[in-house]
């Protein structure tokens, strides 16, 4: 459990008021109890997608959302 341990502590302390405003999200629309409850909401997700940080992509890849790359089908979202 090391691995959700480290990122259960990364997420929570990140500044999602800066993330935000660097992908140009209107962060006057996003009260401090909602990044709250985002916060918790994203890291409940990222336990079900990873099988609670089991999964291969969340060992091998560090990968707990779950995401994969896949050319050409992703090719539109990300150069």
């Amino acid at each position: 459990m090391l691995l959700l341990d480290d990122l259960v502590n990364n997420y929570s302390n990140k500044d999602l008021v800066k993330i935000f405003t660097q992908v140009d999200i209107e962060i006057a629309k996003i009260t401090d109890i909602n990044r709250q409850i985002l916060k918790e909401v994203t890291l409940a997700q990222w336990l079900l997608e990873s099988a609670r940080s089991k999964s291969d992509l969340a060992v091998n890849a560090n990968n707990f959302a779950g995401l994969k790359w896949r050319i050409p089908d992703m090719k539109m979202f990300a150069a």
